[in-house]
């Protein structure tokens, strides 16, 4: 007996919230779903999620700024207006709420950010674990290890950051002559964030121009700087784009 996997999909809410108490949503709709992708087909799709999830955090940031910039007049109007008998203690006590709201405006600052991040559809990706993913999922005829260290977590397009990891892949394992394995190694830390790509041996002349073409196309699509492999000729690193730099 099969069994028939269904999304539930609600409609979408308020952009904006006009009183502090938000409208009450509709009923959820339950409709027939398609098989779960796997691969690119599930990096692109997970990218339109993050676009749609962006798109509502945007509007309820938005609902927070006015909230916020609401809660700081009317604490500075206390302030203005408190008898002069209490005014010390008053002062203090609308100087620690106002400083909280500085902190608020910091951290509306940094959702702001990472909301228009993802409403160009981009992610935030673990990059040790998408990277032994990509390497599991790798047409290849060598083995690939893949190891690392640091958070690791990178802000991107993880279809085109897969692609272009594929073609790197393909690439090192054309230029390396002798068999064996690959070896990926992700470095992050902070915002700064690379991946290295390495085999053993004496690197090959004779490439396949289509390889080589593929992998610096999808370098500059995905805006990364190639570096040589410090450890050895055959190999290279990526280092990924930071957002805010220009990218």
């Amino acid at each position: 007996m099969s069994t028939t996997r269904t999304d539930v999909i609600a409609p979408p809410m308020a952009t904006a919230y006009v009183l502090p108490k938000p409208g009450r949503p509709a009923g959820e709709l339950v409709l027939p779903g398609s098989p779960e992708p796997r691969g690119p087909l599930r990096r692109h799709r997970d990218a339109a999620v993050a676009q749609a999830i962006g798109a509502r955090t945007a509007a309820l940031l938005e609902s927070q700024k006015q909230f916020l910039a609401e809660l700081r007049s009317c604490l500075e109007e206390v302030e203005e207006g408190v008898v002069e008998a209490a005014r010390a203690r008053m002062q203090a006590q609308v100087r620690t709420a106002l400083s909280v709201l500085e902190w608020c405006d910091a951290v509306q600052r940094d959702l702001e950010t990472e909301c228009g991040w993802a409403e160009r559809g981009l992610q935030p990706i673990a990059l040790l674990g998408f990277c032994a993913d990509v390497a599991a999922e790798w047409r290849g005829d060598r083995p690939v290890e893949v190891c690392g260290q640091g958070e690791g977590r990178w802000w991107g397009d993880a279809g085109l950051l897969a692609e272009t990891l594929e073609s790197a892949l393909a690439l090192v394992a054309e230029r390396a002559r002798e068999p064996g394995s690959l070896a990926v190694e992700v470095a992050a830390g902070g915002r700064s964030a690379s991946i290295r790509v390495a085999a053993a041996g004496i690197p090959a002349e004779d490439l396949d121009p289509a390889t080589v073409r593929i992998f610096r196309q999808n370098v500059e699509r995905l805006r990364a700087v190639v570096q040589p492999d410090p450890a050895g000729p055959v190999g290279l690193v990526l280092d990924l784009p930071i957002l805010g730099d220009g990218v």
